[in-house]
This record gives structure tokens, C-alpha cells and sequence, in this order.
């Protein structure tokens, strides 16, 4: 799974965040791979500090209202979808290219 699935799996607001945030677990050649892959995807210029972290940010927010005495309500979390239904839909879309490829 790539690391920009997982990255919005988890709530992260970039890819960026998530190698950096993460590059300790892997190893040096996945490291390698991984800032290689950020380059690629969000240029040579980027600068993982200079992002902001917004998950971060949510947290603290709701751990100083809580401080302050306010009820935190926990958002539903959404139902998990049929990964039937979304294996069949890859399945239909990856028949469909081959065809135009005939």
C-alpha cells in the first residue's frame, strides 16, 4: 500500500507528514525509497517542517477545551464500506482500460 494511501487512511493532511513522521520504522533503503518518492511527488523544494500539522493542532485544541471544562463529543466514525464492492469496481475499471487496449 502506498504511503499516500495510508497517510490519508490515518487523518494526515499530506504524504509529507507521514514519511516524515513515520521514516524512523523504515529501514534505510525504504527511507531512501521513501524520500525519493516525496521528491517526485511534491517537488525537491519541499520542506516537511515548514508544513503545517494539522492533526496536531486538532489535538491540542480539543486537550485545552477539555482543560477548560467542555464536553468533547466524539464524531461518529463512518461505516466501513464492502471492500466486495470495491474490489468489484476495480476489477470492472481495469477490464474496461484493457478493452480500449485491444
Amino acid at each position: 500500500m502506498s504511503p499516500k494511501v495510508i497517510s490519508e487512511r490515518i487523518g494526515h493532511a499530506n504524504v509529507g507528514f507521514f514519511l516524515e513522521t513515520y521514516a524512523h520504522v523504515l529501514g534505510d533503503d525504504d527511507r531512501e525509497a521513501a524520500d525519493q518518492a516525496a521528491s517526485f511527488l511534491l517537488g525537491d523544494d519541499w520542506k516537511p517542517e515548514e508544513q503545517p500539522d494539522e492533526h496536531r493542532e486538532r489535538v491540542l485544541a480539543l486537550v485545552e477545551a477539555k482543560a477548560s471544562g467542555k464536553q468533547i463529543v466524539q464524531a461518529q466514525a463512518d461505516e466501513p464500506g464492502d471492500s466486495s464492492d470495491l474490489l468489484a469496481a476495480l476489477e470492472a475499471s481495469i477490464k474496461g482500460s484493457r478493452k480500449g487496449k485491444g
